[in-house]
């Protein structure tokens, strides 16, 4: 080949590649990087129990616990008096169901990214290792885009950070707990749910049939269910009849006395 038309040609390629190059920076969009919502997403039960499936108890009892721990599934553990796991939905390590579950949020369907910080009481080894178990595990569920849809980050604070984040609800993930000296279920349970909430009205009425219980509570009442009774607890009135049926029913019927009760701040 001539040198004058080799000359030529480099020339034309040269000028495609420099062509190409310029077209590509200029209509070359980098992708969106996922927008981190700071509006924490557990007011939605699916993602709650996406959570709770994707919570490997298992691994945390064997890291943790060297194996002695027995799971329970609610306050009261087993061997204590007043333990029932009856009517108890029991959840289990299971990736794949917690991932299901967020695919049917709109969470999902939005592309979505979630901040969320679990946070425990500084020097405490084994709290720092069930967060590191939750943060690996939770953050491998995907929203629709396939990134994480919960962006986590975990803190240690002293005590005195802690009881305030704690009792003013400042917080996204708290990992506590309670080991009594004694099993006693009213010194127990009791101070933990104990709320201050006083009551113009609280009455209790056992009944056999669902239509009875319509007379104590307003609908949006919940029912519990025991070895021998339903317990259904709301608001006095009227109007809720439970769909359980089978054993009789223990009713708790209650008015709050808002202005008796104190205000966390208070």
């Amino acid at each position: 080949m001539p040198e004058k038309t080799k000359y030529i040609v480099g020339g034309i390629i040269i000028l495609i590649l420099v062509v190409g190059i310029a077209w590509y920076a200029l209509t070359y969009k980098p992708p969106t990087p996922p927008t981190v919502i700071k509006e924490k997403p557990f007011a939605d039960t699916k993602i709650r129990q996406a959570l709770a499936w994707a919570t490997p108890y298992e691994a945390i009892y064997d890291a943790v616990y060297m194996g002695l721990m027995r799971s329970y599934w609610g306050v009261l553990p087993f061997g204590m008096p007043g333990w029932t796991d009856v009517g108890i939905y029991k959840y289990e390590f299971d990736l794949d169901k917690a991932q299901e579950l967020i695919e049917q949020t709109d969470a999902y369907k939005n592309n979505r990214t979630y901040s969320i910080e679990i946070m425990y009481n500084l020097g405490n080894l084994p709290r720092a290792t069930i967060a590191t178990y939750l943060q690996n595990n939770w953050g491998k569920l995907t929203n629709k885009a396939g990134d994480p849809i919960f962006q986590i980050s975990v803190a240690a604070y002293n005590w005195p950070t802690i009881l305030a984040k704690g009792e003013t609800g400042d917080f996204d993930v708290w990992i506590i707990g309670w080991a009594p000296d004694y099993v006693d279920p009213d010194n127990y349970a009791g101070p933990m749910f104990y709320g201050a909430t006083e009551f113009s009205y609280l009455e209790v009425f056992v009944v056999e049939t669902a239509t009875e219980v319509a007379n104590y509570v307003k609908p949006g009442a919940k029912v519990i269910e025991t070895e021998d009774y339903f317990v259904v607890v709301g608001e006095n009135g009227t109007g809720f009849t439970p769909t359980q049926t089978g054993k009789p029913y223990v009713v708790v019927s209650y008015v709050v006395d808002e202005e008796a009760t104190p205000t966390i701040e208070e």
